[in-house]
């Protein structure tokens, strides 16, 4: 789950790009969020779980839809703004 190779990371670099992109779509078609936050190093670990979870779920919500007539990108980042 740790491990990143070249391809995954052209993969969200691209993925990232268009998210950018994204903001020219509707609002109705769409949906953004930011959080900035302080937290431990044991928390960072604990915030990954979820994150891969909830992944995990949006992808079998998703994928129990009888009727699949558009394609979405959903991207969840979680990076360091302290240097």
């Amino acid at each position: 789950e740790e491990a990143e190779s070249a391809l995954i990371h052209r993969f969200h670099l691209e993925m990232a790009q268009e998210g950018v992109q994204g903001l020219q779509t509707p609002l109705a078609r769409r949906e953004y969020g930011a959080l900035t936050v302080a937290l431990s190093t044991e928390k960072l670990v604990e915030l990954k779980h979820m994150i891969r979870k909830f992944i995990a779920e949006a992808n079998r919500e998703g994928s129990q839809s009888n009727v699949k007539d558009e394609v979405y990108q959903l991207n969840v980042q979680l990076f360091p703004l302290t240097k």
